[in-house]
């Protein structure tokens, strides 16, 4: 995928104007970097989710996987100013956050979104009407804005 242009959306809503389910943009880095589209049905889990990505990619149900959602606290809180950190989310973790289900995180994801934006709303170059390059340069906040999940394995 392009990185400029990756961004993940609600892909269908029932008849009541639920989201029903997502299509994701995955971000795999560590002993290869790629990005993909994943569809996620509302009612699977964060814990669902990681455990078919480790399944389908091969990877170790271990530690050194994880889900990173950048700019998000344990509990599911902000934490803009930290560009390096974030939620770091592997098979065997006790954060209550793996048993929450994509709808959740979903709403979750656009606050994180839409409080990166206000953060950024001063950092528009007038002159060209886009991002300067101070905010061109953070990966990681482009993944907050884009609702992005890092899946990293660190072998």
């Amino acid at each position: 995928m392009d990185n400029d242009h990756m961004n993940s959306i609600v892909m269908r809503e029932n008849d009541q104007g639920e989201n029903e389910d997502f299509v994701m943009v995955i971000e795999r880095r560590g002993s290869t970097n790629y990005c993909m589209d994943l569809m996620v049905y509302t009612n699977k889990t964060m814990r669902d989710l990681l455990r078919f990505l480790m399944v389908h990619f091969c990877l170790r149900h271990d530690q050194t996987t994880v889900m990173v959602f950048w700019g998000m606290r344990e509990d599911g809180t902000a934490d803009l100013e930290n560009n390096d950190g974030g939620l770091h989310l592997h098979s065997e973790h006790p954060s209550p956050m793996m048993d929450k289900t994509m709808g959740d995180m979903w709403t979750i994801l656009q606050t994180l979104a839409d409080d990166m934006v206000g953060l950024w709303r001063g950092d528009v170059d007038p002159a060209h009407g886009y991002w300067d390059t101070n905010v061109q340069e953070h990966t990681e906040y482009w993944n907050i804005i884009n609702n992005t999940i890092v899946l990293m394995d660190c072998v």
